[in-house]
This record gives structure tokens, C-alpha cells and sequence, in this order.
């Protein structure tokens, strides 16, 4: 089971929004996450992203920058506002055209398209090391 930084240990799985406007990419994502036993939430707009975070208790957040409706720079402030735990628990997915690493709040920017295991490796720089799950998911054993 995969635990957060900081805290104590969940004592449930990981569960991660994924709010991305096309279909297929959400549906990748919660297939590829269910592999790591990681409960997925998926969004196909900002406002959406806005209504299950309210609605859940969200460990991570994978959002695509060009939703359409609020966007993902809205929904990381209204969501950071309301937890602010969430602050370093996004990962933001852009097009390869996009120039940075990490996005203006801090927070891990992956490009797309991208490899699975790059997202593993930043699913895990923001998980906490030594978990069980953490360590299955470092061996590749997904």
C-alpha cells in the first residue's frame, strides 16, 4: 500500500484523480494504476476534478494542463485552498512542446506523451519510501 510523505500511514489504498479531457488517456491511467492496487478517480473537465475532489479524500492528482471548463491551474488553487495537503500532490501532464519540469507551484510536470514508468518513479517521489507498495513498485513487480 502506497503512503503519503507526510502523516500517518492511510490504512487504504492510494486513491489518485485523474482528470484529463481524452477518454482513452484516463482510462490507460485508472488500468495502469488498478495494477498497483491504486483506487482511481477520473475527471473528464476542471469542473468535474473540482466536484469528486470535494466528494473524496484524494491522496494524488493527475491533471492535464489544457482542461477544458476550470482549469488545472483553477482546480490546483481551489483544491490547495480547501487541503492543503494536496499543495505537493499534483502532477501535472502537458504537451511535449512544454519547456519545464516542474510546473510554477512546484509540482512534477510529465510530458505526454510519456512512458508508464516515468510515472511510476513520480508517483513515488511523492509517496513515502519503505512502504510495501512503494518498495513493489521501485522492483517493477506491477
Amino acid at each position: 500500500m502506497v503512503k503519503p510523505q507526510s502523516g500517518p500511514p492511510l490504512g487504504r489504498p492510494l486513491v489518485v484523480l485523474v482528470a484529463d479531457e481524452e477518454q482513452g488517456i484516463r482510462e490507460l491511467l485508472r488500468d495502469y494504476l488498478a495494477e498497483m492496487d491504486i483506487h482511481t478517480l477520473c475527471a473528464g473537465d476542471g469542473a468535474e476534478a473540482l466536484v469528486l475532489l470535494n466528494q473524496h479524500a484524494v491522496d494524488l492528482v493527475l491533471i492535464d494542463l489544457d482542461l477544458p471548463t476550470v482549469t488545472a491551474t483553477e482546480v490546483f488553487a481551489k483544491a490547495v485552498a480547501q487541503k492543503p495537503e494536496l499543495r505537493k500532490r499534483f502532477i501535472f501532464m502537458g504537451a511535449a512542446s512544454t519547456p519545464l519540469s516542474r510546473t510554477e507551484h512546484g509540482c512534477p510536470l510529465i510530458n505526454k506523451p510519456f512512458r508508464l514508468e516515468d510515472l511510476t518513479r513520480t508517483i513515488l517521489s511523492l509517496c513515502a519510501p519503505g512502504s510495501a507498495h512503494t518498495k513493489s513498485l521501485a522492483n517493477g513487480s506491477v
